[in-house]
Parts: C-alpha cells; structure tokens; sequence
C-alpha cells in the first residue's frame, strides 16, 4: 500500500510539474512580440497608404500583442526599384510589391503581369487573381525559392495608355518614342518600335513634362494621384478590363513567415486580404473620379474597337504569351497550365 501511495503520489507531483511547465511555455509564448517592418514606397497621406495603420492595429489586436507592425511610407525603408530584393533579404519583413517591377526574379508568376490576358472587368480579374494564386502551389513555391511569399494580390484597375501630344491607336504609333512601362507592359510599349523605361513612380511628372517620355502606361488611379493630369491629356482605352492589370502583392520574408504560428498567420493574411479589398473599392472610385474630372477638363479620350484591341493582341500580345510560357515551361515550371486556367475561367465568368 504504501508503495502504491508512494507511486501515485509521484505521479501527482510529476502531472502537475509539467503542467506548471507547459503554462509557463504557453506565458513565454504569448509574451514574445515579433516586431515587423512594413515598407511601402507610396507616399505617406496618399490612398494607397491609408489603411496601413488600420492594418497593423487589426494585427496587433487579433495576435493579443504577439506581431507588432512598424510602417515605413514615402520609400524610408526601401525605393520602390528596391522592394523585392528588400523583402527577400530581410531590410523589410512585409512589403507592398508590383509584380513585374524587378524583371527577372520571377517566371511563373509573370502571369500576374502579362498584357491583354482578356479579363472582362476589374472584378473578374481579381476573382481569378486570387482563385489561380490559390489553386497553383507552384506560385508560392517560385516566391519561396527567393526566400518570399505572397500574402495577399489584387489586380491594379484597368490600365491605359496616357499621352502627352496624342492618342494611341496602333502599336505603330509610339514607334521611337518613350513609354513608361514596368513588367511586360515594358514589352507591350516595343510592339511597335516603342522605348520602354521605368522610373519611380516619384519621377513619372517631371519626366512627362519635360518631354522625356512621351506616354505612360498605368491606370487611372495613379495617373490621378500623381498629378499627371497637367502633362499627360491623351487617354487611350482597351475596354472595361483595360489593357491589362498588374498584380500588386504583399510579400513577407520567408525567414520571417517560418517563425509565425499558424493561427498568426492566418491572421495576416486575413488582415492584407482585408487591405486589398478595401483599396481595390477605393481605386475605381477614385478612378471614376480621376476620369470624371479629366472630361470635364478637356482631356481628349479614344476608346479602341475589338478589332483594334484585336490587333495589339496580333501584334504582339500572343507572341508575349506565347514566349513566356516556352521559356518557362522549359525551367518545368507548369505556365501553359496556369495560362490555360486563367482563360477557362475568363470563358466561365463572362458566361454568368
């Protein structure tokens, strides 16, 4: 009897050791705080910029404390030609990111930067922005190659071609001339001679206005909010969906993603998924408004036929396409799948 007393008493002592333990696991857990730097190149006041805080007290709140997020606005912590190589080596934990902005870093997921990919309307390219982001492993495993990953993507609303002596009918007409352009739009503006750069965002106006660049492509929105209006008042429209639409991600160092829970992470991707949703609201009615004021302004606007689009598409829009999944399906990487999805979707979507 007394050895069996002896015993459950050992036991007793020992369950609650370990669980005194384990609650001063869990307290050490709770109290550590993961300080985040957060970088966006946009300036601070600006829309772009004004959900940020909205977005580190949701984090902080739903984390109890855990996650902190410091944010760093107007380019302080990385220049906008910085933000990928930032993320990736650890100057930046979290940063607003335009696909395309840093040519080379990614192949397969160029699909989020490819012109006249078809979508109908901004709703429906950000629908399967997220769809494809999600159903494609093959995307994150990309980004984790370079010590990234996306945490939440929205398209930009639709772009356009914004000119400062004339409108853009044909890809002819901007042969010899210069085009702002990032990504692939880089290569949209050589369709017809055409000499791609790509300034910061910060640069856009003077260059416009000094003659150095006769045309950029963007959209409305940041045509808008960095006061293009004065210098660039020929606007060239593809239809609803616009020319194309660029993706604009949020990235997290990978190094930094690994050292988050589970439940922490779902947390910020709920938080920069809220941040997409709500800015993608404000872009097109601050696009409606830029446009608005731009007609009344005496802005001169063409509006391309099918058969017009149908011949930027002809001139150099499938033969992008179609370069960019051979040189990516020979790195084993499945393009011609993911580009076959988007256009399925397309197709089902504009059934509705």
């Amino acid at each position: 009897m007394k050895n069996t007393a002896y015993l459950i008493l050992s036991m007793v002592l020992a369950i609650t050791l370990i669980s005194a333990c384990g609650k001063d696991i869990d307290k050490t857990a709770e109290s550590e705080v993961l300080n985040l730097k957060f970088n966006d190149w946009n300036p601070d006041g600006t829309p772009a910029t004004l959900y940020w805080k909205d977005v580190a007290k949701m984090v902080e709140k739903k984390t109890k404390g855990r996650i902190r997020i410091t944010n760093y606005l107007s380019g302080t912590l990385l220049k906008f030609p910085q933000t990928f190589n930032g993320v990736s080596t650890g100057i930046a934990d979290i940063s607003l990111y335009l696909l395309g902005a840093t040519p080379g870093v990614h192949e397969l997921n160029e699909i989020f930067d490819i012109p006249l990919l078809g979508f109908k309307n901004y709703e429906q390219a950000f629908r399967i922005y997220n769809e494809i982001l999600n159903e494609f492993p093959e995307l994150q495993e990309e980004n984790e190659s370079k010590n990234v990953r996306i945490l939440s993507i929205r398209p930009m609303p639709p772009y356009w071609i914004h000119s400062t002596k004339k409108n853009i009918k044909n890809p002819e007409d901007m042969k010899g001339e210069k085009i702002i352009a990032t990504g692939y739009y880089s290569s949209m503006a050589s369709y017809g001679g055409g000499i791609a750069i790509q300034p910061g965002p910060a640069d856009w106006y003077n260059d416009l206005k000094s003659g150095f660049v006769q045309h950029i492509i963007t959209h409305f929105t940041s045509y808008g909010i960095f006061k293009l209006n004065k210098v660039a008042t020929y606007h060239t429209q593809f239809s609803d969906g616009g020319c194309g639409n660029s993706g604009m991600a949020v990235l997290i160092n990978l190094d930094i993603w690994k050292k988050i829970s589970t439940q922490d992470r779902a947390i910020l991707i709920e938080a920069y998924n809220w941040y997409q949703e709500s800015i993608a609201k404000a872009d097109l009615a601050m696009q409606h408004l830029f446009i608005h004021k731009a007609k009344k302004a005496g802005h001169i606007f063409m509006q391309l036929t099918p058969d017009e689009v149908k011949q930027w598409i002809d001139t150099g829009g499938k033969v992008a396409i179609e370069k960019w999944i051979a040189k990516t399906e020979a790195k084993n990487k499945p393009a011609k799948k993911i580009y076959e999805a988007v256009q399925a979707k397309i197709a089902k979507y504009n059934e509705l």
